[in-house]
């Protein structure tokens, strides 16, 4: 290989390492940006979670209140 070869294909990988550091850059900011709009001022806590699971009627035997235990007729 002559010199002006093996220097192009240095400038090839270089630029080539340079693209794939700021494709991560990208799509970590992406990705920040993603997870803080998830994120909220009131978080819900295992005590609230627990208060809605107790309010849950598991009964099935029991009409629902409010109609005849019929949906859709």
């Amino acid at each position: 290989m002559s010199w002006f070869q093996e220097n192009l294909l240095a400038v090839i990988g270089i630029g080539l390492l340079l693209l794939v550091v700021i494709v991560t850059w990208i799509l970590r900011r992406i990705g920040a940006s993603e997870r803080s709009a998830f994120e909220s001022d009131s978080p819900i806590t295992d005590s609230m979670v627990r208060e809605k699971l107790r309010d849950i009627d598991l009964d099935l035997d029991r009409a629902p209140e409010g109609g005849n235990g019929r949906h859709g007729s």
